[in-house]
């Protein structure tokens, strides 16, 4: 095979509850969900974009807080 040709491999990089599971070339483990897994997932899913370390960081929270938001509007219709 030459050298500049990549075999894509599939892999599994999935957030369940409070762990992550990671599989890749035929071995799955799981970890405990921590804030850095989280960025290095979103990177995986825009692969050969840039972003800045604050830019990640701010978009992340950004998300978190609305997550927060919709969960609360979900409670307070369900009371």
């Amino acid at each position: 095979m030459p050298s500049d040709t990549l075999q894509v491999q599939p892999g599994i990089f999935a957030r369940s509850g409070e762990f992550w599971t990671l599989s890749y070339g035929g071995v799955t483990f799981s970890l405990k969900a921590i804030k850095g897994l989280a960025y290095l997932q979103f990177l995986l899913q825009h692969p050969g974009e840039e972003f800045h370390a604050t830019d990640l960081v701010r978009d992340r929270a950004s998300k978190h807080r609305l997550n927060i938001q919709s969960q609360t509007l979900r409670h307070l219709r369900a009371a």
